[in-house]
């Protein structure tokens, strides 16, 4: 084993590319680690109604991930740290040969990553539902809408269970287990008709 003598910063050259590899994997564990926590506290304030964006990492709005998110930028670095190490240490090529081996390597493994992150993104469902999406819907009054009042409907979107807040159309009262249609949604709640 041959080791690169030229000197970067103070450094050997192989010592560089072990740190650039250090630095990498453990933005790389950092990012997962954090990751799951704040989409963990996404999930808990969804459920719990508080309005809370969580889109930490993903810069995706709903269209997958990002090529540049922070998972994929570290498997880069790392990719290229490792590769720049063992290269310097097993063949002692120059700065500018393993750092351009480097550089093919740390690509073509984040591009494999973000193709596997982008294909398990696709296998997710969601859970997600517009106000939108919402009217024209058949459901089921689950607690009847008195006169001029708020009862609740349960509604079946995107094989999804939804519940919310209803009020009747014309203000009349409808009793439970009847069969409603959405015709508006008002704030969080929708207005309804019997169907």
């Amino acid at each position: 084993m041959i080791l690169a003598e030229s000197l970067i910063f103070g450094l050997t050259q192989a010592t560089l590319y072990l740190i650039i590899f250090a630095i990498g994997f453990v933005f790389l564990l950092v990012t997962f680690v954090l990751g799951e926590l704040f989409e963990g506290v996404g999930e808990l304030a969804e459920h719990l109604d508080i309005d809370f964006d969580h889109d930490f990492d993903h810069g995706d709005h709903g269209l997958g991930p990002s090529i540049l998110s922070p998972k994929i930028l570290s498997v880069f670095v790392t990719v290229f740290g490792g590769t720049g190490y063992i290269v310097t240490v097993q063949f002692d090529y120059s700065l500018l040969g393993t750092s351009l081996i480097g550089i093919v390597s740390g690509v073509i493994l984040a591009s494999i990553t973000f193709g596997v992150v982008s294909w398990l993104y696709t296998q997710q469902s969601t859970t997600m539902v517009s106000p939108e999406s919402l009217v024209g819907k058949k459901g089921t009054v689950s607690i009847g809408i008195p006169r001029a009042g708020i009862g609740q409907v349960v509604l079946n979107v995107v094989g999804a269970r939804v519940t919310k807040s209803a009020r009747s159309e014309d203000g009349e009262a409808i009793e439970p287990n009847s069969r409603v249609t959405v015709v508006s949604v008002e704030g969080s709640g929708v207005i309804v008709r019997p169907s």
